[in-house]
């Protein structure tokens, strides 16, 4: 498994990042989603709460993810993973 933001613990277990896909069910992974305004309502409440939206990246939009760490933390947390 690779390392990432979904799987981030300390030694002891403790979590030291979250991430999470949210999708809702009544659209699924369908464009009917983006249609009715879901990903964009969720990336601005993700905003407000002062998460990282995926939808804002450039590279690569993922619009169901939303972490509680910027990418740029990505090495520190693995460290602090003690991996």
């Amino acid at each position: 498994m690779k390392f990432s933001f979904h799987n981030a613990q300390l030694p002891d277990g403790t979590p030291n990042s979250y991430a999470a896909d949210i999708v809702d069910e009544r659209w699924g992974w369908s464009n009917d989603a983006e249609k009715n305004g879901f990903w964009q309502a969720m990336g601005e409440e993700a905003n407000q709460l002062g998460l990282v939206w995926g939808g804002d990246w450039k590279n690569f939009k993922d619009v169901a993810h939303v972490q509680s760490r910027q990418n740029s933390e990505l090495a520190s947390v693995k460290k602090e993973s003690g991996l």
